[in-house]
């Protein structure tokens, strides 16, 4: 550990002595008044760059300078913090991210960008590239559209949109940075700088972090078989081995970002971009590793993901006329994914014999054109797009390595993947279970996409867009979205939005879907929306914005070799921002309301079998355990979500705005829906008709039922699943060394006064008790950040 960090120290000290100064671009934007800060275009959502009050879309942004004074993790904290109806979750295979009551165990309802081009996997987890990265320092900022996106970047953008802004070429600095979270046990550093030559602008950024992770933290699991009352995974008499350390790298590997980004004059711009991720798994106890005389040698972790992506984007724009353009992009992007489990003790823990369902890349080209016009009053953008994707084997490897899961495996070959060369191992392919698929797989999608703003009057507009893919593996999706947006008066703006969004199931779903014939004719989950927005601008230094929405989802899942309807539900939502914006004071609130007015299971998976993580208020299934429990519908509420959150951000500068002060909270008000499993099991137990139970079958339920109160009386204990306030805080001062060169150092908090409960997301308990009610406890956290500037 210490051999591994001397080098860290001596780089930093290097760059220290010779690094110079950035811009303060984060200043700058401070400085910018609230009615400046809102004439600011924002590019996501929509195709042509508007101010967010003009934009169809709900639009949050995460300025730079929120971004430096931060006091999130990684990057998907940064969004919880800002982003209104935005819930961060747990899972055991990472952490998951929901929009508007929209969240899954994969992260499948939402897109992922990085400056415009989409990166998200659409063979499994979706968005998970960036997502876990620590050093932000990169970005510019993150646009954020919250609901549907489909019209605009495709299949699966149904909860929402997240594009991240790097920082471009421009004015000429360079910058260092430095970041340590001791209860992480995480370090790192980075360097950027910004060089022009002639007409050509360049920037370039590297980043390297170092992270072990939390020791020792508290996995909440309910466990019946346990004597004691510890729930805390690796903490209890029934296991062997302490917890998997939380956030840690996979194998020590670092996290890696780089990033270049090249512009000549206005026409041409390209950027190429690499990372390296990749974290333990949560809820997870550590595995042994063993010799061939079964002695354990070494006690490793027990199940991990490892990533890496890389993207480049070559853009040019032709400039016609001067009402007129066109753009031409290509974009290669290919993503690795693997993940391993410690389920074959004698093999080592990166060894293929333990790899655990996916070890594929996916592997994507995007060509495309779109001409613009634009008018007095009327503008219209309409073009071509072309979308590869082939599934292949790890970088670097053969197609016999190869491995994607989906109810099949699949590999190959079965007689060649080196997956199913030993049958007596663990977690290996059966032949009635694998379908073959030689080299990969090859997805091809054609589209076609237009938008237009007719500008009746210069106060009312109307929009109209759509999207039309045809993919080779499914029918077509057709997207449109119709807008009226009308500003009354001078202050206020009112925007009307309705809209279809449709999305393709994952790949490897999608494929067996189209190879096994599929018989049910619901093949994309569909959103319905209608969104009605009002803003209203105070003065030059407050607005308010009120949002009402209201959806109507056919949400659709893959049950064995096929694709079904799971359920409908219809949401109505509520969303209010508010922002104060002076010379040395910034204030955002945001509150936002979800709840579904209905919800139908779909009839054909009411057996018995069939489970949903939506809702229980539409609910039947039977347990599989020596006395079946029947759960039936319970609640109104949506599962894995607080129907109502509050979210603050405050900030000050002191000290002629040398010292920023940043202060954070969240509030998620209630997790009824979430919580309604709970009752759900103690309704079916306190109602169960016990008149046809033999008297040994009858102890056995009563031991059922003790155990279940049980379990219920310990997560009641740790007052999980009720109101929850988190509070975070930072402190930058900024010191200037020179004329140019300065050094910001910043202070940063997280949970100050409790313990951050992150939820697992929860996919419908199948035991006597409530298996998947389960949780981590984040404690207080508290880092330090230096960057250092000319």
């Amino acid at each position: 550990m210490h051999k591994r960090y001397a080098a860290l120290r001596t780089l930093s000290a290097v760059y220290l002595l010779t690094a110079s100064s950035l811009a303060l671009s984060s200043q700058q934007l401070f400085d910018l008044s609230l009615e400046q800060l809102l004439e600011v275009k924002v590019s996501t959502g929509q195709l042509l760059p508007v101010q967010a009050s003009e934009s169809p879309s709900a639009i949050t942004v995460i300025q730079q300078n929120h971004i430096q004074s931060t006091s999130a993790k990684n990057l998907a904290e940064l969004l919880e913090i800002h982003v209104p109806g935005l819930m961060l979750m747990a899972h055991s295979e990472g952490d998951k991210i929901g929009l508007r009551g929209n969240i899954a165990a994969e992260n499948y309802k939402l897109l992922l960008l990085v400056n415009g081009k989409n990166i998200t996997n659409m063979v499994y987890e979706g968005p998970m590239v960036e997502l876990d990265q620590w050093d932000l320092s990169d970005i510019e900022k993150v646009e954020v559209a919250r609901g549907p996106g489909s019209v605009v970047y495709g299949t699966g953008a149904i909860a929402g949109v997240i594009n991240i802004i790097t920082k471009a070429p421009g004015k000429e600095f360079n910058s260092f940075n430095l970041g340590y979270t001791p209860e992480y046990r995480s370090k790192g550093f980075s360097y950027q700088f910004a060089k022009n030559f002639g007409q050509l602008e360049s920037y370039w950024f590297g980043s390297y972090r170092q992270t072990d992770g939390l020791e020792s933290p508290n996995y909440f699991i309910p466990s019946p078989t346990e004597a004691s009352d510890s729930r805390y995974v690796g903490k209890r008499g029934i296991d062997s081995y302490g917890p998997q350390a939380y956030l840690a790298d996979s194998f020590d590997r670092a996290q890696i970002k780089l990033h270049m980004d090249i512009r000549y004059r206005e026409d041409f711009k390209l950027f190429a971009r690499y990372t390296q991720s990749g974290q333990l798994h949560h809820f997870r106890t550590l595995s042994p590793q063993r010799d061939e005389s079964d002695n354990v040698i070494d006690v490793v972790d027990n199940r991990k993901v490892s990533l890496r992506s890389l993207i480049v984007a070559p853009e040019h724009i032709w400039q016609i006329n001067t009402k007129s353009h066109l753009t031409s992009a290509l974009t290669y992007d290919s993503q690795e994914y693997l993940r391993y489990e410690q389920a074959n003790e004698h093999w080592p823990e990166d060894h293929y014999n333990n790899v655990r369902d996916y070890a594929f890349s996916q592997n994507r080209w995007t060509a495309s054109f779109l001409y613009t016009y634009e008018a007095d009053n009327w503008n219209i953008i309409s073009g071509y797009e072309y979308r590869n994707i082939n599934i292949g084997a790890p970088w670097g490897e053969d197609a016999d390595h190869i491995m994607v899961r989906e109810g099949l495996y699949l590999i190959s070959d079965f007689d060649t993947s080196v997956y199913t060369q030993d049958p007596d191992l663990n977690n290996r392919p059966t032949q009635e279970r694998v379908q073959e698929i030689g080299n990969g797989l090859n997805f091809e999608t054609h589209t076609h996409l237009m938008e237009s703003n007719y500008s009746f009057t210069p106060k009312i507009t109307l929009h109209y867009s759509h999207r039309i893919d045809f993919p080779d593996v499914s029918s077509a999706m057709f997207s449109p979205r119709f807008a009226l947006i009308a500003s009354p008066d001078d202050s206020s703006s009112i925007t009307a939005t309705v809209q279809r969004a449709q999305r393709m199931m994952p790949l490897r779903a999608q494929y067996l879907y189209d190879k096994h014939n599929g018989s049910h004719e619901k093949e994309h989950e569909q959103i319905d929306s209608v969104e009605l927005a009002y803003t209203f601008t105070a003065n030059t230094n407050s607005q308010l914005i009120s949002r009402a929405y209201y959806n109507d989802i056919d949400a659709v899942g893959f049950t064995g070799q096929d694709l079904q309807l799971l359920a409908n539900i219809k949401l109505a939502g509520l969303e209010f921002e508010a922002t104060y914006k002076n010379e040395h004071l910034e204030i955002l609130a945001n509150h936002a309301f979800v709840k579904p007015t209905d919800f139908a299971m779909n009839k054909d998976l009411k057996d018995g079998r069939s489970r949903n993580n939506i809702s229980y208020a539409d609910y039947y299934y039977i347990t599989r355990t020596e006395i079946p429990i029947t759960l039936e519908d319970y609640g109104s509420g949506i599962n894995n979500w607080s129907e109502n959150t509050t979210k603050f951000v405050l900030t000050k500068k002191f000290l002629n705005k040398a010292l920023t002060v940043e202060l954070n909270s969240q509030i998620y008000w209630d997790y009824r829906g979430a919580y309604d499993e709970m009752r759900m099991y103690q309704n079916s137990y306190d109602n169960y008709d016990t008149s046809s139970l033999s008297a040994d079958e009858l102890n056995t339920l009563n031991r059922q039922h003790s155990e279940f109160e049980r379990e219920r009386a310990l997560i009641e204990k740790t007052d999980a699943y009720n109101t929850q306030l988190n509070f975070g805080a930072s402190a930058s001062y900024l010191f200037q060394l020179g004329q140019k060169t300065h050094l910001r150092t910043t202070l940063f908090a997280q949970n100050l006064f409790a313990d951050r409960y992150r939820y697992y997301v929860n996919t419908g308990s199948s035991n006597y008790y409530t298996n998947r009610l389960n949780f981590l406890q984040e404690p207080k956290v508290i880092g330090l950040r230096l960057e250092l500037m000319h």
